[in-house]
């Protein structure tokens, strides 16, 4: 697995989201970070599902939550 980014359109908005890769044993995992307007982000954790898809394993704003699915199909494409 490896780091990367995506401009991912939210909204009307264009964000940009850091996906970057750590593992804890076994368990694959990608930390997100979100920069939002001005200096402020957002950040929150992804891992692996036994089904396959990757399910935000932190708390994370409702607008994010509704994005998972998404989110899911940007890191498979990617790994």
């Amino acid at each position: 697995m490896s780091n990367f980014s995506e401009i991912i359109a939210v909204n009307e908005d264009e964000l940009f989201f850091n996906f970057n890769a750590f593992s804890i044993g076994d368990n694959h995992q990608f930390k997100v970070t979100v920069a939002l307007s001005g200096s402020s982000s957002v950040s929150f954790s992804m891992k692996k599902s036994n089904g396959g898809q990757w399910n935000i394993h932190s708390p994370a704003p409702k607008w994010i939550v509704n994005m998972e699915p998404k989110l899911s199909k940007v890191i498979a494409a990617h790994i």
